[in-house]
Order: structure tokens, then C-alpha cells, then sequence
């Protein structure tokens, strides 16, 4: 574990979060059976609706101008990508919640009943302390990190409390 650094995301680097969360497979999907399926943010309203995938890629943004390394890739693939970073040929997902909820939650089936299959080595826990949408600010909370083998010894199945997936859920 390391001391829960805050790490301050303004200007260019919100803005390319903004960019990239707009342009996630998530929506761009033909037809609405299939962004069903695939489960598009919980988070997202009318009012704010890319809350869910910004909220990732500032988390992914937090991560990376902590480990000095202000390459994100926003790259879109269709069908989503292999993780949230690669550093050092390790997948990292980084899990970012609006707030600490005490746990880190990652989606192991699908609200249509399928296992989601996990694909990173380690897995890094982020909240969002503070956002300021329409003056392109966040500051991110980095709580903490597991890597996969730890996670799967020590998870615990948890049903989503909003939508009706099931997480692995880890409390540490």
C-alpha cells in the first residue's frame, strides 16, 4: 500500500478525458439491444451522459501523472480494449468510484448472466474527491492496489447495488 496521494486533473489533460470518454465503444453501438448488453454506464443521466466512462479515464489519468507517465491511450477499439494501461507488459485496471465506498468492485457476470472474464495483473482503486465539470478540474484519490492472484484469493462474490450484475468485491 502507498499514502492515498491526490492527484490534481485540469485544463488539457480533463479535456482529454472529456474527448475520450465520448468516444468509448461504449457508445457506438448500432442499436440499443446491444448497448444493453453490454451494459453502458449506470452513472450516465441526460444531464451527464458520459459521467460513467469520464470518471474511468480520469481515474486512468490520475494513475498515469502519478507514475510519471502522461502517455494515456485513448485509442478506440471497437469491442473495448485489453486493459485500462499497460506498463511493463502488466495489464492494469484501475477501478474509479464517485466516491469511497470501501471496496473495490470489479464486474466478474454480466446482467445478462455471463462471466466477464479478467484480464490484468493488478488492479488499482481511485475515487473522484472533487469535480468541477464546466471548469475541466477533478482531483483523484489514488486508495490503493492488489495484484490478480490477491484479488481472486481474497474477493468475495457481491451483488451490484445498482443494476443486476454480480462484482467480486474486495475490502481491504
Amino acid at each position: 500500500m502507498f499514502n492515498q496521494p491526490l492527484v490534481k486533473i485540469f485544463g488539457k489533460r480533463y479535456a482529454l478525458c472529456e474527448f475520450a470518454a465520448q468516444r468509448m465503444w461504449s457508445h457506438n453501438k448500432n442499436d440499443k439491444n446491444e448497448i444493453q448488453k453490454y451494459n453502458r454506464g449506470l452513472l450516465n443521466s441526460n444531464n451527464d451522459p458520459y459521467l460513467t466512462e469520464r470518471t474511468g479515464r480520469l481515474g486512468e489519468m490520475a494513475v498515469c501523472l502519478f507514475l510519471n507517465n502522461d502517455k494515456i491511450d485513448v485509442t478506440y477499439r471497437p469491442f473495448g480494449d485489453r486493459g485500462d494501461l499497460i506498463i511493463s507488459k502488466r495489464v492494469l485496471e484501475v477501478k474509479t468510484a464517485r466516491h469511497n465506498y470501501g471496496e473495490l468492485l470489479v464486474r466478474h457476470i454480466s446482467s445478462g448472466g455471463k462471466i466477464v472474464p479478467i484480464k490484468s495483473d493488478l488492479f488499482i482503486a481511485a475515487t473522484v474527491e472533487f469535480e468541477n465539470k464546466v471548469k475541466k478540474y477533478a482531483m483523484i484519490k489514488l486508495v490503493g492496489w492488489i495484484d490478480f492472484e490477491n484479488f481472486i484469493k481474497k474477493a468475495k462474490l457481491k451483488p451490484a447495488k445498482r443494476g443486476k450484475h454480480i462484482n467480486f468485491g474486495y475490502s481491504p
